[in-house]
């Protein structure tokens, strides 16, 4: 990736992460690298996605997704996701606003630049800016100043840094930097390395001193960090804000509720603070949540408060965040009824309604012909995907607006806002010109499939049914189809991923599988695709899981599974055969299943396999018997594989391969290879392919062994098959080779453990430091990055089968793995 690209790639994260909710972000930074891989390949573009400076290619690029040109993306989900990365991007590249403010020197008009030599006020200032060494990083407050500027820190002086853990920076007796065991004293911890927490409970200016002092600990010259701020009384004059309304009728009840609590229910001082931040909170979620009408606070009627509260109060999200906070907010909200309700009906609508007389007020003057204009505006290309809730919005609303309609918007911003929110449907920050028609359709098609008997819905699964007329009704993730739902209709039943249509307690398997049990017919059996289409409203593989988990249904073959109660079992027949299998175990300890006289039931059951009718058919035994594959026991007689094979060997001095093998296949009637392996490396030492000798037949020169691994692997890890030669190992009484190497770091080195996949005779796997806390897939993301192969699926899985790192050229992660070696060859370039 060259520089300019990477530094974009960089800068557009930062953005995604001060300006996008966590779940947003991670969508598009994974949707962006997948791009980044498909658009080249294809030849949709010559060069890589982030050397893209230009926002009219990347409107050209989302009208070829659009319509399927060059690039195909089969899941309408991920297509609406991959529209969403790519409008992302655009908002990012148009995002110029910041460039436009002019610089003065001048306290009250335009940017400034912190001074790390002169002390100043910084109260009613807002950072924009964070440039280190050159590179520049956009915040969005003084906390992301400071988190931002600390981690540039951390990357040229990390030594320095940890040196401060459990200290105060600068002065005060606070701790400003913790490591995990730590963080636990901080107010407002910030991960600014990997187990590394930074304070960031401070004012602007304190902010400012702390990094100050920083740089005086780590020697940084103080021109090479420019903090750029502007006055936030003259962003308001450049761009009025429009959440100051909001705030401002916020802090007023918020103010209110403090003294009701304090003075009038005589609580503590820091517990009045406490439930009115808390109802503050409550406030939040409900918003980004889309519970009811969205708000706790500013809203005219008294019913509809209590209404949003008992909604609040019911969502599955919500009790798992109040969970979190030891039920700090039910608290809140149950003192924060009786607070209205102690107020008399009349003073309460005269206070809510107080709030909104500005704007409510102003709103009936807007006639339709200003609505129409309005909505004119909304539905140009810069708005068609969401009018974000902030000054610059409106200003260019407003240039919008004249270009549009010839003159300028009359509406002072407070009406604006209002005009344009009750228009749209607001989501996560943006406001969407919905039409009613549109609501009404989704609302409709809700009911019914709530008349057919449906029990769950996905919202993926829902979006993609429709997913082009979503999208063209300005309708872009199944989140938003979800929001849009349950402001619609929110008696239902709403979790991250689902909603269910019935009433009742059931798990999402229960409801998956009463759906199943819906559309299944009069048949015994049922394939994946058929049941996928007649249940379009569910993933195929949560389809895959609920056969596969519930009791109700068995495999059959191939992608077919039996109902479990369309079984025909004969009661003397099944008395019969549990009697013959009671006679054999009383004589031999245990019988097979081929060995049992199926005649008659395997003749009632003929469309079951092999397979699904023993499954069926020891479910009725399952109280009495054992079952270990093809083997049955007397309940509690059986022994595992794992602890058969352990106490086998701790019996012997030596014993084959070959031979736990045969003790395997006699409790357990299969063989599981894995399993037989790491039983016996846990008690014996394995020589060579096929033999193992108990640990007293061999001596380790452990220090020696150790010194000669750290010649050989350098770098914290090796593949088995890396190593090539055994000359400089001291002797132990047997030939040194890879599998005597697996049982010594298996248990015996100090230094040095085994790792791999699975088990196995194949000597894959990889030595690794003890020191190294990589799991296993990071091991090999290292060794792929490391190694300078060609980062091609073949050429990867070609290199990890041949340095032993796995056993066959096959990984399932192997997408995600090349992601990660990419990004992790980025970071070092």
């Amino acid at each position: 990736m060259s520089g300019s690209a990477f530094d974009n790639r960089k800068k557009f994260f930062l953005w995604l992460e001060n300006n996008k909710p966590e779940k947003i972000a991670s969508d598009i930074r994974w949707s962006i690298s997948v791009l980044n891989i498909l658009l080249p390949k294809n030849g949709i573009i010559s060069s890589q996605f982030f050397a893209i400076n230009n926002s009219n290619e990347i409107s050209d690029l989302i009208e070829k997704i659009k319509n399927d040109r060059g690039i195909r993306i089969h899941s309408r989900g991920r297509q609406a996701i991959a529209l969403n990365a790519l409008y992302a991007y655009k908002e990012y590249l148009e995002s110029n606003f910041i460039n436009e403010i002019p610089f003065s020197g001048d306290m009250e008009g335009g940017v400034q630049i912190v001074s790390f030599t002169n002390r100043r006020d910084y109260s009613y200032t807002l950072p924009i800016c964070v440039k280190y060494f050159g590179d520049s990083y956009f915040v969005k407050n003084w906390s992301a100043a400071y988190v931002q500027t600390v981690k540039c820190f951390f990357d040229d002086y990390s030594n320095e840094l940890k040196s401060l853990i459990g200290k105060n920076v600068g002065s005060g007796g606070r701790i400003d930097i913790a490591d995990e065991h730590g963080k636990s004293v901080l107010i407002a911890p910030k991960e600014i390395a990997e187990g590394l927490y930074l304070e960031t409970n401070y004012s602007a200016s304190e902010i400012v001193r702390k990094i100050e002092c920083l740089m005086d600990i780590c020697r940084i010259d103080y021109s090479k960090v420019i903090i750029q701020y502007i006055s936030k009384r003259h962003l308001q004059k450049l761009e009025p804000s429009v959440g100051d309304y909001t705030r401002r009728t916020t802090n007023r009840i918020d103010r209110e509720f403090y003294t009701w609590l304090t003075k009038i229910e005589g609580l503590a001082v820091t517990t009045g603070k406490s439930y009115a931040s808390g109802i503050n909170n409550c406030d939040i979620f409900c918003r980004e949540h889309s519970i009811g009408t969205g708000r706790i606070y500013g809203i005219k009627s008294l019913d509809e408060i209590k209404h949003n509260i008992d909604l609040l109060v019911g969502d599955a999200e919500f009790q798992v965040y109040n969970d979190i906070q030891h039920h700090r907010f039910t608290a809140a909200l149950a003192k924060y009824k009786k607070y209205l309700e102690s107020i008399e009906d009349s003073r309460v609508r005269q206070y809510l309604s107080g709030q909104y007389s500005e704007v409510g007020n102003d709103l009936i003057e807007i006639n339709q012909d200003e609505q129409m204009r309005l909505g004119k505006t909304l539905e140009l290309p810069r708005f068609e995907y969401g009018f974000k809730d902030d000054g610059v919005e409106l200003y260019r609303f407003r240039v919008s607006y004249l270009k549009v309609n010839g003159i300028d918007c009359p509406l002072e911003d407070e009406q604006l806002l209002a005009a344009i929110k009750k228009m749209g449907f607001e989501f996560q920050g943006k406001i969407y010109l919905i039409s009613d028609n549109e609501k009404r359709g989704i609302e409709q098609r809700i009911r019914e499939f709530e008349t057919q008997g449906v029990n769950i819905i996905y919202y993926e699964s829902l979006y993609d049914l429709k997913a082009d007329d979503y999208f063209e009704s300005k309708i872009i993730s199944p989140e938003m189809l979800k929001a849009i739902i349950k402001s619609l209709l929110p008696d239902f039943r709403y979790r991250g991923k689902y909603m269910a249509l019935v009433q009742g307690r059931q798990t999402e398997f229960e409801l998956v599988r009463n759906d199943i049990f819906r559309v299944w017919g009069e048949g015994i059996l049922r394939t994946f695709n058929e049941l996928s289409a007649e249940l379009p409203l569910i993933p195929m593989d949560k389809i895959k899981v609920t056969l596969a988990q519930r009791p109700d249904f068995i495999w059959n073959s191939f992608e077919t599974y039996a109902k479990v109660n369309s079984f025909k079992a004969d009661e003397n027949e099944i008395k019969n055969l549990v009697t013959y299998i009671d006679k054999e175990c009383e004589e031999h300890g245990r019988i097979s299943l081929d060995e049992l006289p199926f005649d008659n039931l395997k003749a009632a059951n003929s469309e079951f396999s092999d397979s699904a009718f023993i499954g069926c058919f020891c479910r009725f035994i399952e109280d009495r018997f054992d079952r270990n594959a093809k083997v049955l026991t007397r309940k509690g007689t059986s022994k595992d594989v794992y602890t058969a094979v352990i106490d086998f060997c701790r019996q012997q001095e030596k014993c084959t391969y070959d031979c736990l093998i045969q003790i395997a296949e006699r409790i357990a009637g299969t063989i599981k290879q894995p399993e037989i392996i790491e039983a016996a490396n846990a008690v014996m030492v394995r020589i060579n392919r096929n033999d193992f000798i108990a640990d007293s037949l061999i001596k380790f020169d452990v220090d020696r062994i150790d010194t000669a691994l750290d010649h050989i692997v350098m770098a914290d890890f090796m593949g088995m098959k890396e190593i090539t030669t055994f000359s400089i190992f001291p002797f132990c009484g047997y030939s040194w080779n890879l599998f005597l190497l697996e049982s010594y770091c298996r248990r015996f080195s100090k230094k040095y453990r085994y790792d791999t996949r699975r088990a196995n005779s194949s000597n894959s796997g990889a030595v690794v430091a003890k020191s190294c806390t990589f799991n296993y897939h990071d091991i090999m993301v290292h060794a792929v990055a490391r190694s300078g192969r060609n980062l091609s699926e073949t050429e990867v899985l070609e290199y990890l089968a041949e340095t032993g790192y796995i056993e066959r050229k096959r990984y399932s992660d192997i997408t995600l793995l090349i992601n990660d070696a990419i990004e992790l060859r980025e970071r070092k370039e």
